[in-house]
């Protein structure tokens, strides 16, 4: 980023996760790789590579709403439970650490050098948890205190942010990706900027 006074009028900055700080698609189709690969020993006659492809394909033309049900249906998979394959997805462990945009740590390292700085995401507290620590963070990790709205209620409700407890006087931006991240600081009545715009500007 060029501007490297941005962060300065801000005492608390607070990021998104997913497809802010990397691309989650990274940790999905490593997770539907595994799964396949599971899968394969519970059905034998079944291809791991054809079930990765099914998750990637339908993930990515009618996105992850009922996933995992119509992999089941259409595999015929009666022997397996949902949950099983939430719990797979959600305690995969990735061969290869997942990757910062490098804009995003660039950020990262510019606001920690002039504010306060937080990570506020939505999902399966589990998930988020294993995609953190996944996350190759280049020694930022510990200065950065990660909250997982779920826990409380998922963006954009408030919840999440208010349980910071940051005194009112002190500025705060939120950076995101997605209309929902907009309307969580809307409704936290901070600052937004999309990721977007930071990508634009390089």
């Amino acid at each position: 980023m060029s501007d490297s006074t941005f962060f300065q009028s801000y005492d608390v900055v607070l990021f998104d996760l997913d497809n802010t700080l990397y691309a989650e698609k990274d940790y999905l189709y490593a997770a539907y790789r595994t799964i396949g690969e599971k899968l394969t020993q519970l059905y034998p006659e079944l291809n791991s590579e054809a079930i990765r492809t099914f998750l990637i394909h339908t993930f990515e033309t009618a996105g992850r709403e009922q996933l995992f049900n119509k992999l089941i249906v259409h595999f015929n998979l009666q022997q397996i439970e949902i949950d099983q394959l939430l719990l797979w997805m959600r305690e995969v462990e990735l061969p290869e650490k997942l990757l910062l945009f490098p804009t995003s740590q660039a950020l990262l390292i510019q606001a920690l050098s002039q504010s306060k700085v937080f990570v506020i995401t939505n999902g399966n507290v589990l998930q988020q948890q294993n995609k953190v620590n996944h996350i190759d963070w280049g020694g930022l990790r510990k200065h950065i205190e990660v909250i997982y709205a779920n826990a409380t209620k998922p963006k954009p409700a408030p919840d999440s942010f208010q349980s910071l407890q940051i005194p009112s006087h002190l500025k705060c931006l939120y950076i995101g990706d997605t209309e929902t991240d907009q309307l969580f600081a809307r409704n936290c009545g901070i600052d937004f900027r999309f990721i977007q715009e930071f990508n634009s500007e390089n």
